[in-house]
């Protein structure tokens, strides 16, 4: 996985840790060709309301997109919803093969 955090770019392994403060721009892509599993924590909590929000339940196990993007339909959901949770998306998101 690639994890873009401010200027930043980090390239995430089995076991890595990253930690991001708070209001910093940041994106992720899933750069290889298996599912990824990782356990992000939101504080606070009222963040997730935002995920409930904005996701689009999986219809099969696969990753999101041919490109590793979100489906286009999620995207504009973060548009339009991310703005009462704080959030903004900014872009561009993190190019294939960074």
């Amino acid at each position: 996985m690639t994890y873009r955090a401010g200027d930043d770019v980090h390239h995430l392994e089995a076991g890595s840790f990253i930690y991001l403060p708070k209001g910093i721009p940041h994106a992720f892509r899933v750069t290889g060709s298996t599912p990824v599993r990782f356990l992000g924590l939101t504080t606070p909590g009222a963040l997730l309301a935002l995920y409930d929000e904005v996701g689009v339940p999986a219809t099969e196990r696969r990753l999101p997109g041919t490109d590793g993007r979100p489906p286009a339909e999620e995207i504009g959901r973060w548009n339009e919803i991310g703005p009462r949770y704080g959030l903004q998306v900014v872009g561009p998101p993190i190019p294939e093969g960074a």
